[in-house]
């Protein structure tokens, strides 16, 4: 994974740096998500190897930060939003019995990234009697409100009748 950094004053690229060798493995594990402040703050987060989500911040006074690891048991589907304060919601979608995969169930869970700060532990968003599917799609305003929508089974072991569940961040 590389980033680089466009500057609007001299309008032109960085230097491209690679920040996280070898571990972005396909197309479908090389989800990115960035969130990005008018004052040129920003969140960035990917999926890293096969389960590892990573982020990196950016700041106009100090530049990126090193990578990190936010978790080690994301399934790769995962929503990055910002608010004007500069605090990340991140929101993703993960094993809930490791290192059991076949008697996990996935749930939604949420973590929160202060601007200057450090990752919070993760909140549960919902459990739910089934299986949470693929994709967590969220939308975030400026003031930090937030719907999340997935789709998941009715019930605990069955794929019959998947349901629309949503969750509003208030």
């Amino acid at each position: 994974l590389y980033v680089n950094r466009f500057n609007a004053a001299t309008a032109s690229w960085g230097v491209a740096t690679e920040v996280d060798a070898g571990q972005v493995t396909s197309n479908l594990l090389a989800r990115i998500e960035m969130a990005m402040l008018a004052d040129g703050r920003a969140v960035l987060t990917w999926q890293s190897g096969t389960y590892a989500l990573k982020s990196m911040s950016y700041s106009p006074s100090t530049g990126f930060s090193a990578p990190l690891a936010v978790t080690s048991l994301s399934t790769g589907n995962h929503f990055l939003g910002i608010d004007r304060d500069g605090r990340a919601l991140l929101t993703y979608r993960s094993l809930s019995q490791w290192p059991n995969p076949t008697d996990a169930t996935y749930n939604v869970y949420t973590r929160e990234l202060p601007s200057g700060g450090a990752w919070s532990a993760a909140a549960l968003i919902e459990a739910g009697a089934g299986d949470t599917k693929q994709n967590v799609p969220c939308a975030m305003n400026l003031t930090g409100q937030a719907v999340c929508t997935w789709a998941q089974n009715d019930l605990a072991g069955n794929t019959i009748r998947n349901s629309l569940w949503a969750n509003l961040r208030r």
